[in-house]
């Protein structure tokens, strides 16, 4: 199991206060207490927040607040994750991290806040445990410069055979994110489903970028940023969308529109270019194709045919936003 039901639960937190009520006390400590002393004694960040205190099991954090036993809890997992190469590739992961010269805390700590945010995201969609997507993200979040304080460029290439293993690697993990954003195309969609249905097909990845676009709030869960798209889209006036969006994405979904709002899709890719060339992580990378375009900004689902009797791939505009984009 990858991600527990919760990581941080009150059992957790009574564990961490009787280890540090024995560190504090010189008593002996049994062997999973002395693992939890020894990621505290790592990782001062924990262990100064403890300092000088009684630890307050009940204590309530915000979501913008560091969460010591959450972050110890990931900790934790993160530990037993390299001490058994589970998921097997892990511990790859840890060893190029050593090997841009971080050293084995900040390694750790670095894969516990990337472990974090995955295991948000998993709670907010509830998507299967999937080791290679696991991985794939886990490789994302590190190689974000973005995601730490002190920027690090990690899995740079360097001269050798170091390089020449990074690049096999990267082929595989390119391939990989091929394979999901086509996994995503080629989800069952129709018609008559609501805009929030087909937003609920994308990942958070794609959500939260889409968001971002259009400049809404930030939401850790994924429907709260749904809810915002649905309700901010289709309240902008056409001539400001006029002004946002580009003369060859208007013409290409006043065309679609002219066809019910829905067209085939090697007749969209056609007209107007292929995806290959877009990155799975639009949060890290906005497409460069049209289709990509505007399926990032949200206005545009592309899926299977969920009611055809062989399944055909198509591109569709929501029925909720016909009105809007029908004034372009």
């Amino acid at each position: 199991m990858i991600f527990p039901e919760e990581l941080d639960d009150k059992p957790f937190r009574l564990f961490v206060q009787r280890t540090w009520h024995a560190l504090q006390n010189n008593l002996t400590l049994t062997p999973s207490e002395t693992e939890i002393a020894d990621l505290i004694a790592d990782h001062p960040e924990v262990g100064l927040f403890f300092a000088g205190r009684e630890i307050d099991v009940q204590q309530i954090f915000a979501d913008d607040k560091f969460n010591p036993f959450l972050f110890l809890a990931a900790l934790r997992e993160i530990s037993k994750q390299l001490k058994n190469n589970q998921p097997a590739g892990i511990r790859k992961l840890y060893d190029h991290l050593l090997d841009t010269r971080c050293s084995d805390a900040e390694a750790r700590s670095r894969m516990a806040a990337a472990y974090l945010e995955l295991y948000h995201q998993h709670l907010d969609i509830m998507t299967p445990e999937n080791k290679e997507t696991y991985l794939l993200s886990m490789r994302e979040f590190l190689n974000d410069p973005r995601s730490f304080q002190d920027p690090l460029t990690i899995f740079m290439p360097r001269d050798g055979e170091y390089a020449h293993r990074l690049d096999i690697y990267d082929k595989a993990y390119d391939a990989l994110k091929a394979q999901m954003y086509e996994a995503i195309g080629n989800a069952k969609i129709s018609l008559d489903m609501e805009w929030t249905e087909l937003l609920q097909t994308l990942p958070i990845e794609w959500i939260q970028a889409t968001a971002a676009f259009w400049k809404l709030p930030k939401r850790k869960v994924k429907r709260d940023s749904i809810r915002d798209l649905c309700k901010h889209i289709p309240s902008i006036a056409a001539n400001h969308l006029r002004e946002i969006l580009s003369e060859p994405e208007i013409g290409c979904l006043k065309w679609i529109l002219t066809h019910d709002g829905i067209i085939e899709y090697d007749a969209l890719i056609k007209k107007y270019g292929s995806e290959e060339e877009d990155d799975y992580f639009w949060n890290k990378k906005t497409p460069h194709s049209l289709p990509g375009q505007l399926r990032h900004k949200g206005l545009l689902i592309i899926g299977r045919a969920r009611d055809a009797a062989r399944p055909q791939k198509i591109a569709l505009i929501p029925r909720d936003l016909h009105t809007v984009l029908s004034q372009l």
